[in-house]
This record gives C-alpha cells, structure tokens and sequence, in this order.
C-alpha cells in the first residue's frame, strides 16, 4: 500500500485493492482520491476538463459516478477542475441542478474541505 503522510490527523492513501476490501467499491477501477481523517475515509475522483463535448463529458459522468457506486462507511468527493466552473457550460448548470447535493469543489479548495471536515452520513 502507498501512504504517505498529509499532516499531522490525515493520512493519503492510493490502492484500488483496499477500497474495494474496506468500502465496498465495485466499479473496475481505482480511485483518485483516499483520505483518513480522525478514523473517517474520504474517497474520490479526480479530473482536469480542459474542453467541453463527447470525451470530456464523459469524463465529467465519470466523477459523478463515485456518488452512486454504493461504496460503505465512507464519504464521497469529487475533485473537479477547468471548464466545468465556466457559468456557461452544461456542465456547470449539471453542478448547479442535478448534482448541488454532492460534495464537488476545485482542488484549491481541497485543504480547507480537509480541515473542515466533519463526518456525516448521507445515503445516496
């Protein structure tokens, strides 16, 4: 297993094997993202979206995906960067409507989600 240190109560993890042993995960391939923080897992993906249409669209589902794998005893995140923030795009609006309940933000935010998180169960 790959770990190293964050700080001083988080702890980074990256191993597909563990997730699919410790949270139920079952979709065929890994995750970006694995934290452990004061005993509480956080995982997600990650993703850069340098344009939009097909691939990137794809791309975007991807992310979103992690919310309904029917992963256990763990809180989801997705880490999204590029156009997805431009007001204009479908994939904005898919932020703002039929995804505002989900726990997406930049990765300039992700420290400070770190810092503030507090465990909460959410059934998805």
């Amino acid at each position: 297993m790959i770990k190293k240190k964050w700080d001083n109560d988080c702890q980074w993890w990256s191993n597909e094997k563990l997730c699919k042993k410790k949270f139920d995960y079952t979709p065929n391939k890994g995750l970006d993202f694995i934290a452990k923080k004061e005993g509480k897992s956080i995982i997600g993906e990650t993703k850069f979206l340098t344009d939009f249409g097909g691939h990137q669209n794809a791309q975007f589902n991807d992310a979103i995906n992690v919310f309904k794998s029917g992963a256990k005893n763990c809180e989801f995140i997705a880490i999204m960067d590029g156009v997805v923030y431009i007001q204009r795009g479908k994939l904005y609006n898919s932020l703002l409507n039929e995804n505002k309940n989900y726990s997406i933000f930049s990765a300039l935010i992700l420290d400070q989600f770190l810092k503030e998180f507090k465990w909460k169960k959410i059934y998805y």
